[in-house]
């Protein structure tokens, strides 16, 4: 195959995002904030909020959640998600 001008290639990508959920007011260091925004729930609507604006295709986000959560959870924000 010949090397082709960059100008002449069409370059195919799925954008991704990435939410981060603590269970627990101590982990990771990067946390800030006082009492109800230290929360699990919280950071799951912070990410379901995030996830709205991002709009990628939710069979991307339905398979993610799955395998990184409980599974009655990830239902749980894929249907707040989609109403």
């Amino acid at each position: 195959m010949a090397i082709q001008k960059a100008a002449n290639v069409k370059l195919v990508i799925q954008p991704v995002i990435g939410i981060m959920v603590h269970k627990y007011v101590f982990e990771g260091p990067c946390r800030f904030g006082a009492g109800e925004t230290l929360t699990l729930e919280f950071d799951r609507m912070v990410g379901a909020d995030g996830y709205k604006a991002f709009r990628f295709p939710m069979h991307i986000l339905e398979g993610a959640l799955k395998e990184c959560m409980d599974k009655d959870a990830a239902q749980k924000m894929i249907k707040e998600v989609q109403a």
